[in-house]
């Protein structure tokens, strides 16, 4: 993880690395075994972490984290204006999709069944 990913909140990597097992969804014992430690230290990093950032519990921790990992969200551009030479190409089968119902295959009949 970046240094800079969550601000100026005080976060040390430790911290880092447990926020990112616990947006994982692993309980603080699963996460007190992939850092080496006992699951009451992890709760008590949990504590320090939740006073730093101002918040109550591991749902809101984790829903914090995943939204400043998730990925930019994309901003199209403007589209562009209609023009003739773009809409030419369209406009005979824009005229025959709007004046005429669509013509679908007929279903064969089966003799006998219904």
């Amino acid at each position: 993880m970046q240094g800079n990913l969550y601000g100026n909140c005080g976060l040390k990597p430790r911290d880092e690395r447990i926020i990112e097992l616990v947006s994982q969804g692993l309980k603080n014992e699963d996460i007190a075994r992939e850092i080496g430690t006992t699951e009451h230290v992890v709760k008590n990093y949990l504590r320090m972490i939740y006073d730093k950032l101002g918040m109550w519990n591991r749902l809101e921790l984790a829903l914090w984290h995943v939204s400043r990992t998730a990925a930019p969200r994309f901003e199209p551009e403007q589209p562009a204006l209609a023009t003739k030479d773009r809409v030419a190409p369209f406009q005979s089968y824009l005229k025959i999709s709007l004046t005429k119902p669509p013509i679908l295959p007929r279903k064969p009949e089966r003799d006998g069944l219904v």
